[in-house]
């Protein structure tokens, strides 16, 4: 599906639909003992990269990773787009504005008279 265009002015409109998937991977991690006595769990060395992405979708953005405080894993987001699809706009205009501005001149060559859409002086 080509990019959305505006009715009224024509010009391109909307952004890429996108997905977000979150990957978790095991990454080696060790128990630390804190100065106030608790533990917490922090990586052993560094981080084991992400996993490669697997799908037929463009990446748009891989977001930071970070571990987790909940079980211990390597976490990170993705954003995926299929490459076709585009949200956004006031369907089939660009913005409100062109949407106004198509109605307001389709209003006012309605209330034209007929002989005067036409060109005719009778």
């Amino acid at each position: 599906m080509p990019r959305l265009k505006c009715a009224y002015c024509g010009k391109n409109y909307g952004r890429r639909n996108i997905t977000s998937e979150t990957v978790r991977w095991s990454s080696p991690t060790k128990q630390v003992t804190t100065t106030s006595g608790g533990s917490v769990t922090v990586l052993d060395g560094p981080a084991t990269p992400a996993p490669a992405y697997r799908g037929n979708g463009i990446v748009v953005k891989e977001h930071n990773a970070y571990l987790s405080a909940d079980n211990g894993r390597m976490v990170m987001t993705r954003d995926i787009w299929d490459g076709e699809t585009w949200i956004g706009g006031y369907a089939p205009f660009c913005t409100l504005r062109c949407a106004l501005a198509y109605a307001r001149a389709a209003y006012a060559a309605a209330r034209k008279p007929l002989a005067k859409r036409r060109g005719n002086r009778t």
